[in-house]
């Protein structure tokens, strides 16, 4: 982790964002994007490597032992002191105990899915799972995009050998897990991204859009003021948004 981010500043940062407020000012931060005098800064991070287990350990036998617990509640492990005072970890992580200086240890996040596939989706994507907290014994279309995924859109224009990639397979749990793809992506631009050229969308679409998913018909009129009647909205749902 550079120097110029710290640990306090990461969960000061995450802290905020997680409100919806705060994403914004984590981009600005010098690791991430320019400094206050709008230079670009040299510890701008140019990849990632997001190591995810699909059903790992228990954090109770990893890093949050809760050695004062009951022992119905507890691990059968015992903790032991790291780099960090009053930061215990696993008896079976010494390596790692000598390095919890340079980890940002969170130990707030939660969902609230019981299954592994709808929670691989919810966090690999950020969104809960369209089909709701399941397992999926047929295969299903990937709906939102992951992290991934949505950087290689994002960094089209960069011409990449590979923006993306997910090693050493896929999640697969009877059939593909819906949540290392692309996911949703409608239509396409021409590649000065000047204008429509597959599945054009109109700001009238949209607005239907939005009438129809709160279940009002678009088409519904209203009357002004003299009692002439006006259509919702002129255009149509974007319907394959939600297949």
């Amino acid at each position: 982790m550079p120097n110029s981010f710290s640990r306090r500043d990461l969960l000061s940062y995450s802290s905020v964002s997680l409100s919806g407020l705060g994403l914004g000012s984590l981009l600005r931060h010098p690791t991430f994007g320019n400094d206050a005098q709008g230079t670009s800064s040299a510890t701008r991070i140019k990849a990632c490597i997001f190591i995810f287990q699909y059903g790992g350990p228990s954090h109770l036998d990893t890093f949050d032992m809760k050695p004062d617990a009951t022992r119905d509640i507890r691990g059968e492990f015992e903790p032991i002191s790291s780099s960090v005072p009053g930061l215990p970890v696993c008896e079976h992580l010494p390596q790692l105990s000598k390095r919890m200086h340079q980890v940002a240890l969170i130990r707030s996040m939660h969902h609230t899915n019981r299954l592994h596939d709808s929670a691989s989706t919810e966090v690999l994507t950020g969104y809960s799972s369209p089909t709701g907290d399941r397992e999926n014994f047929s295969p299903t279309s990937q709906f939102y995009p992951s992290f991934g995924g949505a950087m290689s859109h994002l960094w089209n224009h960069k011409k990449l050998d590979i923006v993306h990639a997910a090693l050493p397979w896929v999640f697969h749990n009877v059939v593909n897990v819906p949540c290392q793809g692309g996911g949703f992506v409608l239509g396409a631009s021409d590649p000065n991204g000047a204008y429509p050229i597959e599945a054009p969308v109109s700001p009238a679409d949209l607005s239907a859009t939005i009438y129809w998913r709160f279940g009002i018909d678009p088409g519904s009129e209203i009357y002004d003021a003299t009692g002439r009647p006006h259509r919702l909205s002129s255009g149509s749902p974007i319907r394959a948004l939600f297949m």
